[in-house]
Order: C-alpha cells, then structure tokens, then sequence
C-alpha cells in the first residue's frame, strides 16, 4: 500500500488510490504518505480481501458438506440464513480480534483486568458459546436466537456488514442456481492454506460440476 501511495507501484489513477493520493491536499492538514496508506489499508483488506476469504471458506465449508450444499440448491430462499451461520464459525484470520485497551478495572469471574491492559476478545469462544448458540460446531440455517459477533458490536461494528451480507447470499444464491452440481475436486485435506494472522483461506479450491 505504502509503494502504491508514493508511486513506486503502478496504480490506476482513477482507481480508488489514485483519486486518495490526488485529493490528499484537500484535507486538514493533508495527509502524510503514512496516514494515508493508514486510511487505506483497512479499505482494501476489509472491502476486498475479508470478502473473497470469507467467500471461498464459505464455499468451501458447503462443499465439505454435501447435505448443506443441497439443501441450498433446493431452497435458495435459505440463502441469508446460512450465510449467516457460515460468518458466525468460520474466522477470518488465525486471530479473532484486535487489541483493545481496558478504559477501568473491570472485574470477571477469572480475574481483574486493570485499566490500561491489553485485551483480545476472543470472538471465536463468543460465537461458539454453548450457553449461547446450541451444539454451536454444527452449520444451521434454521437457528434463531442471539446474533453472532463476527462484524463486532457498537462502535467497533463492522461498516461493511450490510455490503458483506448481500455478497455472501447473492454468492450463494447464483452458484447454487448456476451449478447445482458443483462439487470439490480434491481431497478437502490436501488443499493448501493460507494461515495469516488476518487472513485464512485455501489458496487453491479445485471444483468440478
């Protein structure tokens, strides 16, 4: 992001970072070559890559699931719904949260956390509580009840929810109307990952219809 700020690489200059460079003085101040590569780092990881990770873990977990996949083709109308079961247990990277500094002492069960400590929520304990989220290890479009935390909660919700939904059931709805006899074309334990801090996924999702 840094080499596409400065123009060390190549960018289009109508594309997204072109126009942010261009306009960067009309800001106040203007923005350093620091803060805004800082702006827009989010932008492409959250708006471009958490979406085609998500997506073809997404897919990847239905297809590992034969049962989840039909039903999807024969009720494309459960689209949303198990859309959202996938957000809520597949993590986005190795590490399910960012740091967040404690404001007070709060006391929990297990302890004290001090003000000024270094809190990582675990997010994928949330959303695989079984007070919570019955026989939580199991993809079920018809469960109702509480809301995952996959997008966050309050000020830290994720801006890009709304979009990520509509992607993931469109997604879903047009491959399943597409190809419904889309299956994977290797032995799911042999498909090479990426294990990044932010981003897990299969770099490779061989497929046959």
């Amino acid at each position: 992001m840094t080499d596409l700020v400065t123009g060390a690489a190549p960018s289009d200059p109508d594309g997204l970072v072109g126009r942010c460079v261009n306009g960067r003085d009309r800001a106040e101040p203007p923005l350093s070559d620091a803060e805004l590569a800082g702006l827009l780092l989010p932008a492409v990881v959250a708006g471009d890559h958490n979406a085609l990770s998500v997506l073809a873990k997404s897919l990847y977990a239905l297809l590992c699931a034969p049962q989840l996949w039909r039903r999807l083709v024969d009720d494309p109308a459960v689209a949303p719904r198990l859309g959202e079961e996938l957000v809520r247990l597949i993590p986005l990277g190795t590490s399910s949260a960012f740091p967040r500094i404690a404001t007070r002492d709060v006391k929990t069960a297990e302890a004290v956390i001090d003000a000024g400590d270094v809190v990582y929520a675990d997010v994928f304990a949330a959303n695989r509580d079984p007070e919570v989220f019955p026989d939580p290890e199991t993809i079920d479009p018809d469960r109702a009840g509480a809301r995952h935390l996959q997008f966050g909660y309050g000020m830290h919700h994720c801006m890009g929810a709304a979009l990520f939904r509509l992607e993931i059931t469109t997604l879903l709805t047009r491959l399943a109307r597409e190809f419904p006899g889309l299956t994977l074309d290797a032995d799911p334990r042999t498909l090479p990952w990426d294990d990044g801090v932010l981003l897990r996924r299969p770099t490779a999702l061989p497929v046959r219809w």
